[in-house]
């Protein structure tokens, strides 16, 4: 009698660890599935991209959900400078299995020591300053707050203040200066300037009008003084206009903005 109480016990125990394992999954070497399963199959990884090896076979990427049936399976987890996870399981129902790394990369990454800026004009033949420092159209800065100025005689300066916090590409557009149009004469009153047309008038302390450059159709009028020319005006010029109808050309002082 005492030996069949015993052989009653012990199976009892032996089914009550079989149920607890199956809840948990555990891992159990050499134990078979009991159930056939399909199963949910959670795989979770501190690195996420971390390819997955199932039986030698290569299956996802963490992190990832599938369903597996019932057994032992050879679990391999591989991540770049970190030794090989790798498990073997029972899988008897629906379980998580967690590859922990002990990874520290989520940290934010360090900022580099160096941002690249690109800088790059509507013209060429420009000046590139930084700080009042000449550079190049590509430079490396540090973190910090810096003042871009561009030049070219002829055209009005461009200038940026900013702070650099990363990789930039900058795109200057200069305008060229105006000609200038003036009167070298004795003048009784006002003057009329016709450009292309649309009327213009300056009084005669100052008898100079400020005008794109290019071709233009100018018309001045003064007192009984009249005369008509077709131009064509270079940027930053100055242009003298005198009694004899002739027109001299000099180099205008460059003028920042």
């Amino acid at each position: 009698m005492k030996n069949v109480l015993k052989g009653l016990f012990a199976g009892f125990l032996c089914l009550l660890g079989s149920s607890l394992f199956a809840q948990v999954g555990i891992i159990i070497p050499g134990q078979r599935a009991t159930s056939n399963g399909p199963f949910v199959v959670r795989f979770t990884s501190d690195i996420a991209g971390a390819p997955v090896f199932i039986n030698g076979q290569y299956t996802n990427t963490m992190n990832f959900t599938t369903r597996l049936p019932g057994g032992r399976y050879d679990i391999r987890v591989t991540a770049p400078g970190h030794p090989d996870w790798h498990q073997q399981v029972i899988i008897q129902n629906d379980t998580t299995i967690n590859a922990d790394f002990g990874n520290t990369s989520s940290q934010p990454p360090v900022p580099p020591a160096n941002y690249t800026v690109r800088l790059s004009a509507n013209i060429e033949g420009v000046h590139i300053f930084v700080d009042g420092r000449p550079v190049g159209r590509e430079m490396q800065l540090p973190p910090g707050r810096y003042r871009f100025r561009v030049e070219r005689p002829g055209y009005r300066p461009w200038e940026r203040s900013m702070d650099i916090d990363g990789d930039r590409d900058l795109q200057a557009s200069l305008e060229p200066d105006p000609a200038v149009l003036m009167l070298e004469m004795e003048l009784n009153g006002r003057v009329e300037w016709r450009i292309d047309g649309r009327v213009h008038w300056t009084e005669r302390h100052n008898p100079q009008i400020e005008i794109a450059p290019g071709p233009h159709e100018v018309v001045v009028t003064t007192g009984a003084f009249r005369t008509r020319l077709h131009v064509d005006l270079a940027p930053g010029r100055v242009y003298v206009l005198k009694p004899g109808l002739t027109l001299e050309e000099s180099r205008r002082d460059h003028r920042d903005n």
